[in-house]
């Protein structure tokens, strides 16, 4: 799967010029519903999108907020939209995928949408405080041990997830916190009530500032803040966690408008500007993966998510 996944994003940049050459063209307003509250990443970056696009390609671009059941909410009234091309929403692959793939029944079918575009994703990391005892995978296995368990704030289940799947690799145990956000998480971490939190960019200020560092990188790749650190799968756990920024549609939307659909969008995310709102506001890597890639990488999410639901779901 990781060497499927750096084929697309060596390729990223390939179909921008193919997709601008589509015809299609909107004839009133194209909505992009967001599946997160105001203010958070997701909103930030569909914001940024629909401005670009509104700049350089005269669509008029609504971005609404539909939000609730971490994602659910947005796509069932997604699922129920026209397959027109004027309606997209703007999710994350995890809270996107986990449930259709491990709720009873599930809500939706990853089947039920078309995969438009990947435009960033967040880079998880095990943070921890510098004044603190755990510096590497191994303190967290010494320190679990010696206490019995490692307390690790975590937000969403795909985090809680790997959390568990660190710990069985470990032989150890480590505590998921539920948390409802980053900052939250990082809040529990610096006041002393959790050892560690798997982060994904709060953390940024307090690791340059050198209060704070990154232990483990969830992601298939070290991340930029700590390109040293090792990985889950450098530990030997074939695992890796990274959610991905990305925009879906209904089911059955012409290819010509998926197509202007995300040559639009990849033009925005090859804007420098767009780059460094990514990298430095919100700490997101900016990567652009296009329909056929989105699509697959969508069902190499599934696959991933079901094996370790199964294996480590409670």
């Amino acid at each position: 799967m990781l060497q499927r996944r750096m084929v697309f994003a060596a390729a990223a940049a390939l179909p921008v010029a193919a997709l601008a050459q589509a015809a299609w063209q909107p004839d009133r307003p194209v909505q992009i519903w967001v599946a997160f509250a105001p203010g958070g990443a997701a909103d930030v970056l569909a914001r940024a999108l629909a401005a670009h696009i509104e700049r350089t390609r005269g669509w008029s671009v609504v971005v609404t907020n539909r939000t609730g059941g971490a994602g659910v909410v947005m796509a069932n009234a997604l699922r129920g939209a026209a397959a027109d091309g004027h309606t997209l929403g703007f999710t994350v692959s995890a809270a996107h995928v986990l449930p259709a793939v491990t709720a009873v029944p599930p809500p939706y079918a990853i089947g039920d949408f078309a995969s438009i575009a990947r435009v960033a994703r967040a880079e998880l990391a095990v943070v921890t405080r510098t004044d603190g005892p755990l510096a590497t995978a191994e303190d967290l296995r010494a320190h679990a041990r010696q206490r019995g368990q490692v307390s690790v704030a975590a937000q969403g289940p795909e985090v809680v997830l790997g959390v568990r799947a660190l710990a069985r690799h470990l032989g150890v145990t480590l505590e998921p916190i539920p948390v409802r956000g980053g900052a939250e998480g990082l809040t529990q971490l610096l006041g002393g009530h959790v050892d560690a939190a798997v982060l994904a960019g709060v953390q940024a200020p307090g690791v340059r500032e050198g209060r704070l560092r990154e232990i483990v990188a969830f992601g298939a790749m070290p991340t930029l803040l700590s390109p040293r650190v090792a990985t889950l799968r450098s530990l030997g756990l074939d695992v890796a966690v990274e959610p991905w920024f990305q925009l879906i549609a209904p089911r059955g939307v012409p290819a010509a408008a998926i197509a202007a659909q995300a040559a639009a969008i990849g033009e925005a995310v090859a804007d420098p500007e767009m780059r460094r709102l990514a990298a430095e506001r919100l700490s997101l890597r900016a990567e652009f993966l296009g329909p056929a890639e989105t699509a697959a990488a969508t069902q190499d999410d599934a696959e991933g998510f079901r094996r370790l639901h199964e294996a480590f779901g409670r």
